[in-house]
């Protein structure tokens, strides 16, 4: 019994060390290949769902948000204390086009998204001037946002570090345009104020009736908040990655 457990042992041991490195599966593509690029992120999109531990990536479909804030005009503050992010995985990546002579980046994809948990609002004194009063509350909500796509261009260079070229980016004077397909709020057991009334249910009403204004106006820092988590998870694999295992060309001469 004892020498079958040790078997077995071994046999598992030996299926983990023959099991390819992260980097040995990845597919590889010329610099100037967009449409074998594109193939690579979505593949990266996909993987990146359950986690990849060899570049310590945690899983992002779920995503776990905690005390994570947006604040619309500055005044009004919206926290998910404990909350899902649902949908990276059937995220589509519509086009990407990397430069590195102009140095520049520019992607486009889609995402459909469920995002969910506990939440808090609160707001600045000078909400009291805008509204009419200080918003407060807080519940358990859900978000289902449909098809929305973003088109996004920022700087795009090559870096060298211990000796390994490495892509990077940086998103500081990105350039982006976002469009929603559909959105909808879904709350319960919750409170809203606006000074001393409760509004909730109104507040929710009013925002899936006249979604498309309230995006247009105020959505732009919830687009923000899910490039900085985007942008993240990439610098991730791009700071982790040496370019030789999916890039073809030797990408020295950029540096």
């Amino acid at each position: 019994m004892i020498s079958a457990k040790i078997g077995l042992i071994l046999f598992f041991s030996a299926l983990a060390l023959c099991e390819p490195a992260f980097v040995d599966t990845l597919p590889k593509c010329s610099i100037k290949d967009f449409e074998c690029l594109r193939g690579l992120y979505q593949d990266m999109m996909t993987r990146s769902a359950d986690g990849i531990p060899e570049i310590g990536m945690a899983p992002t479909d779920p995503f776990i948000l905690k005390n994570e804030t947006v604040s619309v005009l500055d005044m009004v503050h919206i926290t998910m204390v404990d909350g899902v992010a649902k949908g990276v995985k059937n995220c589509i990546i519509n086009k990407i086009r990397p430069d590195l002579d102009t140095k520049n980046f520019t992607m486009d994809f889609t995402c459909d998204w469920v995002i969910k948990g506990k939440y808090k609002v609160t707001s600045e004194p000078a909400a009291k001037e805008w509204l009419g009063g200080e918003v407060k509350g807080e519940g358990y909500g859900k978000v289902e946002i449909e098809k929305l796509r973003i088109k996004a261009g920022f700087e795009f260079f090559v870096r060298k570090d211990n000796g390994e070229v490495y892509l990077d980016y940086s998103y500081h004077g990105m350039k982006f345009a976002y469009q929603f397909g559909g959105i909808r709020l879904h709350t319960q057991n919750d409170f809203l104020y606006i000074g001393d009334q409760e509004l909730s249910k109104q507040v929710i009403s009013i925002f899936n009736d006249n979604w498309k204004f309230f995006i247009s106006t105020f959505g732009r820092p919830f687009v923000l908040k899910g490039m900085d988590f985007f942008f993240n998870f990439t610098h991730i694999f791009y700071d982790n990655v040496p370019a030789k295992h999916f890039i073809i060309e030797d990408l020295s001469s950029y540096l």
